[in-house]
């Protein structure tokens, strides 16, 4: 995808995305000059623009960015192409983000697959916290990567029709 249609599935400015590219956040080696993104990478940019409109914290939504990239790398599946995708199993897979503040006060978290998960892990951090450092944060993955997929495929249909000449 070029840089505007990234910036389109992530709702992000253009600019934006390549000061963020340029400052490391991604965590991309690319070469400098005109590319255009693979759908991986446009996955972990609007993952990480969504984190960073979900928990208004940079530093958090990079961590955030790096455990969902490790999920999204370790659930892709590829076709006899080598193309990569997500089956309709992964697709519909619940997946949810748990921060909390370490004892230094540093962001660290992990990834959780079901709702009984994140609880539990809320309540021992409640235990663990509860006089140190009470703070931390869940965010559903699962609802960010659906919508980021559904968007990608928009914007690629998109795409398609203004090359044919169509209005879809």
């Amino acid at each position: 995808m070029l840089v505007s249609q990234v910036a389109e599935v992530a709702g992000e400015q253009r600019e934006t995305i390549r000061t963020r590219e340029k400052l490391g956040v991604y965590g991309f080696d690319r070469p400098k000059g005109w590319k255009r993104y693979t759908d991986l990478e446009t996955l972990v940019i609007s993952v990480h623009a969504a984190l960073k409109r979900a928990v208004k914290d940079d530093d958090l939504a990079q961590f955030g960015c790096m455990l969902a990239a490790k999920a999204i790398m370790d659930e892709w599946t590829e076709d006899e192409q080598g193309v990569p995708y997500f089956d309709e199993e992964t697709f519909q897979r619940e997946r949810f983000l748990f921060f909390w503040r370490d004892a230094a006060g540093a962001w660290t978290g992990d990834i959780a697959s079901s709702v009984n998960e994140i609880e539990a892990q809320i309540n021992e951090r409640i235990v663990k916290s509860y006089s140190d450092v009470p703070i931390f944060t869940t965010v559903n993955l699962a609802t960010i990567l659906k919508m980021t997929l559904v968007r990608m495929m928009k914007v690629q249909i998109k795409a398609e029709a203004s090359k044919s000449g169509g209005d879809q």
